[in-house]
């Protein structure tokens, strides 16, 4: 079996902060100020400081981590060849993050799906059949959609690679000659899915405590950061 390894996770509800003025370096800012809904800059914000949080409670990295933080071409979050994966995706009514000393990849989405037979499209034509037949078609394409884009996510790719190429397992995802375990994660809030990707199979921990900087609100499952801290 292949070695574990181990992803700190993260899911907090979108919001402005206050604190964010004083630890957010102005690259990032600008990032969020181009956004043009307001819930997208909530969005953004969020998610970095939820990043932020992690890399210092869980990883020990020093609190101006984020300077160090760019975009690569493809526009995936890093911290350079040396650093940690990082994902970080947003959906609806909640933000997910994810942390790993290898690659990772998360995406969540929210119903409902706007017109998903078109969505459909994307995928080679018999996973589309089964997500038709299947007894909850959005569910079943949210859960399709969210393994594709965290492989890709992890992969580095984002949507320049097809999600028709992608073969799925029970467990697993092949593309590009590589092989991706994914897993399904409980973010704690109903009408949201999401996927974690990583290249071995994933020990998923539980960000261990509220984001102070973030100042997120709870999700209504009264769990404060989502899903189950898993083995």
């Amino acid at each position: 079996m292949p070695a574990e390894t181990t992803v700190v996770v993260a899911f907090a509800r979108p919001a402005l902060h206050a604190a964010a003025e004083d630890v957010l370096p102005e690259p990032l800012w600008a990032e969020v100020r181009r956004l043009q809904r307001p819930i997208d800059r909530q969005r953004s914000l969020t998610g970095k400081l939820l990043l932020r949080e992690i890399l210092i409670g869980a990883f020990g990295y020093p609190a101006d981590i984020l300077q160090l933080l760019h975009r690569t071409p493809e526009g995936r979050p890093t911290l350079g060849p040396a650093g940690p994966g990082l994902s970080i995706s947003h959906a609806g009514e909640l933000v997910a993050c994810a942390v790993s000393r290898s690659a990772v990849g998360i995406d969540i989405e929210a119903r409902p799906v706007a017109d998903l037979e078109s969505c459909l499209q994307v995928f080679a034509p018999p996973i589309a059949a089964l997500i038709r037949r299947s007894p909850d078609p959005e569910q079943t394409f949210l859960r399709y959609w969210t393994r594709t884009e965290s492989v890709l996510k992890a992969l580095g790719t984002g949507l320049a690679l097809a999600p028709d190429q992608l073969a799925f397992a029970a467990e697993t995802v092949a593309v590009a000659g590589r092989t991706w375990h994914t897993r399904e994660l409980d973010p704690g809030r109903p009408g949201h899915t999401c996927y974690l990707a990583t290249p071995q199979p994933a020990r998923v921990v539980e960000f261990p405590r509220p984001c102070p900087t973030a100042g997120a609100t709870a999700p209504a499952s009264g769990r404060p950061w989502g899903g189950r801290p898993e083995a």
